[in-house]
């Protein structure tokens, strides 16, 4: 019992929108899926939300966890409720009618049947969706309640710092604004040459917190402890963001050994070496945040991008591990994955050679640390940011390699006539 209690918590957490309008859309959608024919009580459930202004994702999430969870026990226990009101027979296999053509045999099965199954279903569904109602209504204040708490405990931390790295563009930047406007202190790592001391005057400016920079570059062996050097003796760190990253989209045979090796640098040595040492100061405060930065690619591998999902994987399965080993600890870890995003003039042209495939998922940067930050404070392990990179991971995990694999390499081929000459120096991008 306790563990469908938190298969259920889970689902619910991670559907946004006002409390009562969720409870509300997955009550309805529990009633609508008491009765059997899924697809069409999706349907259903979709139109009537769109009708009523209720969450339809709320809405489907509602359906399928009744029909799919308690559908072979209602649909029997509907008929005979139905049939004794209806004073019939009360003693048809029911299952049976649901196995082969529903349709055919419900048919067949005459109208009597029809009737006591939808008295009957409307009757528990009432019951059902006034349970879930309260329950998730319950659910979702104490998450609530939750976020409200962990912001204050972010906005009273005024001693305290967030270290953000890849943080002079991009995702990095916006999350250095979403930050700055919760009232979190910063510590920024970029590259030389990106105007960081200025982008710290202006959050300075802007948001009245303290904002401090580091220069440097992850692909140089002794970055890494240089920035945690820097960090760990006079600024409390309590949330570290691993954003830092380099991309690109060039055919294997065609690079330079260098380009290969600054890719596994920054993305994969920088992200689990940077964890670990700031690790013991993390464990120090109260409340601590790990949030790592990895990417759709990293669920598919590609042609021409051979390296670069790989890296990503590694953040996946590195954060995924580590949120596990950490639980129970005061350090929280999460991972994001966002589509594509345009960061800069480089990204923006790859992008727009894809087409609408590469296109699709695609989230602005602020739009993006919006959702990081926000779910980041209501601990969830896994960000999936947009609707479209939710079912572009759905069907990563269902469909074989042999089958993904071409169709996406044929996308990124699009790219390399928007890639600069290959002897051009490897740029570094913000995820």
């Amino acid at each position: 019992m306790n563990k469908l209690k938190k298969q259920l918590t889970e689902k619910i957490q991670k559907l946004t929108g006002e409390p009562k309008t969720v409870a509300r859309s997955f009550a309805m959608g529990s009633f609508i899926g008491v009765s059997p024919l899924i697809g069409m009580q999706i349907m259903l459930s979709i139109l009537l939300a769109g009708i009523f202004r209720l969450s339809k994702t709320a809405a489907v999430v509602g359906v399928v966890n009744t029909n799919w969870t308690k559908g072979l026990f209602l649909y029997p226990f509907n008929y005979k409720l139905g049939a004794w009101l209806l004073g019939i027979n009360q003693s048809i296999n029911i299952a049976g009618l649901f196995t082969g053509n529903v349709f055919k045999n419900l048919s067949n099965a005459g109208s009597e049947v029809f009737i006591s199954l939808l008295i009957g279903g409307c009757i528990t569904g009432s019951i059902i969706a006034s349970i879930y109602y309260f329950l998730i209504l319950k659910i979702l204040k104490q998450k609530k309640s939750l976020t409200i708490k962990t912001e204050k405990t972010m906005n009273n931390s005024e001693k305290k710092y967030a270290l953000l790295t890849g943080a002079s563009q991009g995702i990095g930047k916006a999350m250095a604004h979403e930050l700055a406007s919760r009232k979190i202190n910063l510590l920024l790592v970029s590259l030389k040459g990106e105007c960081l001391a200025d982008f710290c005057q202006e959050i300075q400016e802007k948001y009245g917190v303290d904002a401090r920079y580091f220069e440097t570059d992850f692909s140089q062996y002794n970055s890494v402890y240089d920035v945690a050097n820097w960090a760990i003796p006079d600024y409390p760190v309590y949330i570290l963001i691993n954003n830092a990253g380099i991309g690109g989209t060039k055919a294997f045979d065609s690079v330079s050994p260098e380009y290969i090796d600054n890719i596994i640098q920054v993305n994969v040595r920088a992200t689990s070496l940077l964890t670990r040492l700031l690790l013991p100061e993390l464990k120090k405060q109260e409340s601590a945040y790990i949030l790592n930065v990895a990417s759709m690619a990293s669920f598919s591998p590609f042609a021409f991008k051979t390296v670069y999902p790989a890296s990503k994987a590694f953040i996946y399965s590195f954060s995924r591990g580590l949120h596990e080993e950490l639980k129970g600890t005061n350090v929280f870890v999460s991972v994001i994955h966002p589509g594509p995003v345009k960061t800069n003039a480089e990204v923006t042209a790859r992008i727009l050679k894809q087409g609408v495939f590469g296109r699709m998922g695609q989230v602005s940067p602020e739009k993006l640390a919006r959702i990081a930050i926000r779910q980041l404070m209501v601990r969830d392990s896994l960000i999936l940011p947009g609707v479209l990179n939710k079912i572009n991971w759905l069907l990563m995990a269902i469909l074989p390699n042999a089958w993904k694999l071409p169709i996406l390499s044929r996308v990124v081929r699009k790219e390399i006539n928007a890639c600069q000459p290959a002897g051009l120096k490897l740029s570094i991008i913000k995820n």
